[in-house]
């Protein structure tokens, strides 16, 4: 099996929240990998989030859009693989205004995959919203195993209680999460995407865990 060695990376929208963290991954475990940044600075970027990053060898930032073919092909010619952070996002801004929605998560990735293909690259990578991927299914999950009286082992540490508490909690999670992905199979879901728990009083002497989750179906490329 071939392995991929990529040495130069087109990384657009990077200077949001979940973009500049993986630059910040790749530039700490992955230092000889050279970066580019393509990025709007729309309301979802921010410059200072890559401040740490300038000046650095084999790192530089673009402002730019992903619609502008002339921009992208001249940045995709000098890579080997590009991943794509760019998308609008939340869907009552869609509602506001589907058309640039469109422009951005379907014309833009259009351009880059556009690109990737006429320069030959190995990898493009995608990591974008609902609105590119289609439906996405939000899962509500309540714990069944935590009895009366764990409310008040909650408040007390004395006595062993607190071995016991950790121990409810973990079965309680474990209970969730597989409770949770058969709902997210029932429909026709494959793939859970996101999760949290709350742990919630429901009186003086009840406790119980819940989850939330969403779901989607992943289909293969």
């Amino acid at each position: 099996m071939s392995v991929r060695s990529l040495r130069r990376l087109l990384i657009a929208g990077a200077a949001g929240f979940i973009g500049s963290n993986f630059v910040r991954l790749l530039r700490t475990t992955r230092p000889d990998v050279e970066i580019t940044v393509l990025d709007k600075l729309t309301y979802a970027g921010n410059l200072a989030n890559l401040a740490e990053f300038e000046g650095q060898l084999g790192y530089r930032f673009v402002q730019g859009d992903i619609c502008d073919e002339k921009v992208v092909r001249s940045l995709a010619k000098e890579v080997d693989g590009i991943v794509n952070f760019a998308a609008e996002t939340h869907v009552d801004r869609s509602l506001m205004d589907p058309f640039n929605f469109i422009e951005t998560d379907v014309r833009g990735t259009a351009v880059l995959c556009e690109a990737a293909r006429e320069f030959r690259h190995e990898v493009f990578l995608l990591v974008s919203t609902d609105e590119v991927y289609g439906e996405v299914f939000g899962l509500t999950v309540r714990s069944r195993n935590i009895g009366s009286q764990f409310g008040a082992s909650l408040k007390s540490i004395l006595g062993g209680e607190l071995k016991g508490m950790t121990k409810a909690l973990v079965d309680s999670r474990h209970e969730v999460m597989e409770r949770m992905v058969a709902e997210a199979e029932a429909k026709g879901a494959n793939a859970v995407i996101a999760m949290r728990f709350d742990t919630s009083e429901m009186g003086p002497n009840w406790t119980e865990i819940c989850a939330y989750g969403t779901a989607t179906k992943v289909h293969k490329a």
